[in-house]
């Protein structure tokens, strides 16, 4: 999602350290959220074909509720920082505009659910939501796409519960990275969001902020000294054993 030549990766030292800031949380929200949703599709393609025996089927479904809430608190992150980015022109949108606010407003529900769930307890037994909440997808059988398997998944002792299941029939498809599995949705108490459309419209926004960074950078002439970026210290150290 972030291209490997992006300002977001090469910030100007000129830019003050809330801006530094800002601009660092969206990369790094959008960062996570595209990796997530990479494994999570992989995970639930994986899902999708195992059989009722595999010994890694648990795991894997760890991993998926992992990458799934990690990709909502991301999401959720971005959200609230796309809020208040700056626009290049300082308008606002025009009335009507469908923005991501309205777009991930059911994530920010669904993360409400279960981010809270020490004080919403009881909220999540009357809706009979699982305690995790509720995966559903779709996986096609391959990249024609004609069969398909839609799959519910849910984390948490069972009890009773409707879980609204995928049906891709007529619907404008948002197929991931593994080419077969699409509509990945993820529900606590009463709300339902849908992951993957999200990734796109975060893709399109990123895109966008780019081109306003570099115009930005190229226009005020900020861009010739840039700050260090994503470190990594290895450092070797030794213990002497005891007594020597």
């Amino acid at each position: 999602m972030i291209r490997e030549n992006s300002p977001l990766l090469r910030m100007p030292t000129a830019l003050i350290p809330q801006q530094l800031v800002l601009f660092d949380g969206i990369r790094h929200a959008a960062e996570i959220s595209w990796l997530a949703f990479r494994r999570l599709d992989v995970n639930l393609t994986w899902l999708a074909d195992a059989t009722a025996d595999d010994p890694e089927r648990k795991d894997m479904m760890t991993a998926a509720y992992l990458d799934a809430w990690s990709l909502v608190d991301a999401v959720d992150r971005f959200r609230s920082l796309w809020k208040i980015i700056p626009r290049p022109d300082g308008a606002m949108p025009p009335p009507g505009t469908v923005t991501f606010q309205d777009i991930s407003s059911d994530v920010r529900m669904v993360r409400n659910v279960t981010d809270h769930l020490a004080t919403r307890i009881d909220y999540v037994v009357a809706k009979g939501s699982p305690t995790m909440g509720a995966l559903t997808w779709v996986t096609f059988e391959s990249t024609e796409r004609t069969r398909f398997k839609t799959c519910a998944m849910t984390a948490g002792t069972a009890r009773t519960g409707n879980w609204e299941v995928v049906n891709p029939v007529g619907q404008e498809l948002v197929i991931g990275p593994s080419g077969r599995t699409a509509q990945i949705h993820i529900a606590a108490g009463e709300y339902r969001a849908n992951l993957s459309k999200l990734i796109p419209e975060m893709e399109k926004r990123i895109k966008s902020l780019e081109r306003d960074l570099e115009a930005t950078f190229q226009n005020h002439n900020v861009g010739e000294l840039q700050a260090g970026t994503d470190y990594l210290i290895v450092m070797d150290g030794m213990i002497e054993p005891v007594g020597k």
